[in-house]
């Protein structure tokens, strides 16, 4: 990266997330996951990684979470089947495939990303879900 790509990316950087709540990414992949990581915290996000579903149903329950990112297939089972088991611990939590190909079923995610997104998109929708996700906490402790 130029350091005038560099500049811009920092420039246009979202604020770290508060140490209480973080972005989970989820991919059996190892090498495509650092590089999610590597972006996402390039922008500012403080990022939680796992390559299995229990590894990450693990660090769900554990950690205090404001999305998960999670690749379509994941170790022995599907993001969407994931997806199902993690509404089940934390509902409010939004839970979004990125994968290459919009999979038969989203049944248990609140979105999905394109693997192919330009990197100031795929910013600009995590940044819009964890801002539906803030909103309903503060919907939450309004009420």
């Amino acid at each position: 990266m130029s350091s005038n790509t560099a500049h811009k990316w920092r420039f246009g950087a979202r604020p770290k997330l508060s140490s209480k709540h973080s972005i989970l990414c989820v991919d059996e992949d190892e090498g495509l996951l650092r590089l999610r990581k590597a972006a996402l915290e390039e922008a500012g996000y403080a990022v939680l990684i796992a390559t299995t579903g229990a590894r990450a149903l693990e660090l769900l329950t554990d950690s205090p979470v404001c999305l998960v990112l999670s690749g379509h297939m994941v170790r022995a089972t599907t993001g969407n089947a994931l997806a199902a088991e993690m509404k089940r611990i934390k509902p409010d939590v939004p839970v979004v495939l990125y994968c290459g190909a919009l999979p038969d079923s989203l049944a248990h995610v609140d979105g999905f990303i394109n693997n192919e997104e330009s990197r100031p998109n795929f910013l600009a929708l995590i940044a819009g879900f964890i801002r539906i996700y803030r909103e309903g906490v503060d919907r939450s402790l309004a009420g």
